[in-house]
């Protein structure tokens, strides 16, 4: 039973490892979308400097 605890154990281990992996995939791709809406958004903005011609 021991053994068997030992293996339930590990297994549990290597489950939260590869949410925790996984995790951290979605908060990273989380925040490369957020960087690129923000960067598109700026982009979109009108120019307040007055050109002179």
């Amino acid at each position: 039973m021991l053994v068997e605890t030992a293996i339930d154990a590990g297994n549990m281990h290597a489950l939260v490892e590869a949410m925790r992996t996984e995790r951290d995939a979605w908060c990273e791709e989380a925040v490369r979308v957020r960087y690129d809406r923000q960067r598109r958004s700026l982009e979109r903005q009108p120019s307040n400097s007055l050109v002179a011609f």
